[in-house]
């Protein structure tokens, strides 16, 4: 496998070319790791000319994408054959990962991600406020006895 990297604006672009295998783990979880150390908020694995994915390969994918979203860091996928995109499909890959057909549609993504993220992160941080409002303005603690 050889992976070419491509710094943008808007994330990094790994550029895979062969397999996403367990034989190819090393070189796959070195260019992730190279990623996150460089702080890179949005990494995009073109699959273009990625001809088949194992099991392995899947299981990489999906922990990639918890380890950046850890980080607050988006991972993508772009362009699989379609022979990669039905195994990836089989696996519910898609559920996971967001997969684009364009780069420029996977570049922008990163925008509407972050708003999202944002949004749900405020969303509890209100949440939590206003629970601890009620447990105030109620006079109880957790751990108090109605009586």
């Amino acid at each position: 496998m050889k992976i070419k990297e491509r710094v943008m604006p808007q994330g990094m672009i790994l550029d895979v070319e062969g397999d996403l295998t367990y034989a190819n783990r090393t070189v796959f979880k070195a260019a992730v790791e190279k990623a996150t150390q460089a702080h890179c908020k949005h990494l995009i694995l073109n699959c273009e000319q990625v001809r088949f994915v194992d099991s392995a390969g899947l299981g990489l994918l999906v922990i990639a994408a918890q380890n950046l979203k850890r980080v607050q860091a988006q991972f993508s996928l772009l362009k699989p054959q379609v022979y990669v995109r039905e195994i990836m499909s089989l696996a519910n890959i898609p559920k996971i990962i967001p997969i684009y057909e364009r780069e420029e549609d996977a570049l922008m993504a990163r925008a509407a991600w972050f708003r999202s993220e944002h949004d749900e992160i405020e969303r509890h941080a209100i949440y939590r406020a206003a629970g601890r409002v009620v447990c105030l303005a109620g006079g109880a603690r957790r751990g108090d006895s109605p009586h």
